[in-house]
């Protein structure tokens, strides 16, 4: 089924390149593009060169960054998710990002790098879209990674608030709907948020269904902050990996 169905009423949701796959491909149809400032964007209407503005430029797909060994570094998924082997480019990528286009972005840290989910669906106070709108989700303590197809472990999720005006009282911190949302989907994992005023908060909780929390509690994250995660003075993958943040 075409994901873009619903703006094209007088078109079948089933009609792949509108009846005419001699003249026209479209593997998926939302494809990635680099803008002005260099910064890889995604987009649901972009398709080619001709869907793009002075300075932007057609990228495909999927794209992929490799090292000097041939190893994948970057890699820009079809769905417009990005895994990050290098913790400070997602973190980079996810901060920059939020404060370009107004809204927040979502990440799974991985003991080998970071998955910054798609955030074209999302607005400038709700990540949810990332996981709901493509199939990702957490499965009995693992990530199930739509685009891979698999299951895997992971560490924590992070994501931004970089936009004050969400919080009623400006003073940053994890929100109700993080602390419900996190508790029940990643139990005994900490969530992480990148706040707005430079500061990195985070907790852990346990809950047997979304309205009952058998506990949470703020989790120590000593010296860390924005700046320190974007500028790559704080490995938060090694954090994750040697503290056990479940103890009360």
């Amino acid at each position: 089924m075409d994901p873009l169905a619903e703006k094209y009423y007088d078109w079948t949701p089933y009609n792949y390149v509108g009846g005419n796959p001699v003249k026209r491909i479209d593997l998926f149809g939302l494809d990635w593009y680099t803008d002005k400032d260099g910064t890889y964007q995604y987009k649901d209407n972009v398709k080619s060169q001709d869907d793009l503005r002075r300075g932007q430029t057609y990228i495909g797909a999927t794209h992929s960054i490799k090292d000097e060994n041939g190893n994948i570094t970057t890699d820009y998924r079809k769905d417009g998710s990005i895994y990050f082997t290098n913790q400070t480019q997602a973190y980079n990528r996810m901060w920059n990002n939020a404060n370009k286009n107004n809204r927040e972005e979502l990440g799974v840290i991985m003991e080998d790098g970071v998955l910054v989910l798609p955030s074209h669906h999302n607005s400038s106070g709700n990540s949810a879209p990332a996981l709901d709108d493509f199939g990702y989700a957490f499965k009995n303590g693992n990530f199930h990674d739509e685009i891979a197809n698999s299951e895997k472990s992971f560490l924590a999720t992070i994501h931004t608030h970089q936009n004050p005006t969400n919080n009623i009282n400006i003073v940053p911190e994890i929100s109700g709907d993080d602390i419900y949302r996190f508790t029940y989907d990643t139990p005994d994992k900490p969530f992480i948020t990148m706040e707005f005023n430079n500061t990195v908060n985070g907790a852990i909780g346990r809950s047997s269904s979304y309205y009952n929390i058998e506990y949470y509690k703020y989790i120590q994250l000593k010296g860390l902050t924005v700046y320190g995660l974007t500028y790559g003075y704080y490995d938060l993958i090694n954090k994750l990996k040697t503290t056990d943040f479940r103890k009360k």
